[in-house]
């Protein structure tokens, strides 16, 4: 196998360890948010010299994901654990 077959073939197993995870703009995630009934996201910082946040929310089976400078505005119902760091395969 060449290294580019193998290199494939590892990222098909990642995809299929973690599923699908769709990534959108800021106000697209929070409109996600709104339709869970009780979202639980995964919020963690991003970055070294510009800090950003990523944020992570399941949604009938995939997980949404986004990342933005500044905290998103959620609603007061939300539960959000604070992760020390984040991956998110690009």
């Amino acid at each position: 196998m060449t290294e580019g077959a193998v290199a494939a073939a590892a990222m098909m197993q990642a995809v299929r360890a973690m599923g699908v995870i769709v990534k959108l703009k800021p106000d697209d995630f929070v409109r996600i948010v709104n339709r869970v009934s009780e979202p639980l996201i995964i919020r963690a910082p991003h970055g070294v010299f510009s800090k950003k946040h990523d944020y992570l929310v399941s949604y009938k089976g995939f997980a949404f994901y986004t990342s933005t400078k500044d905290d998103l505005r959620l609603p007061p119902t939300v539960e959000v654990i604070n992760a020390d760091s984040m991956y998110v395969p690009g």
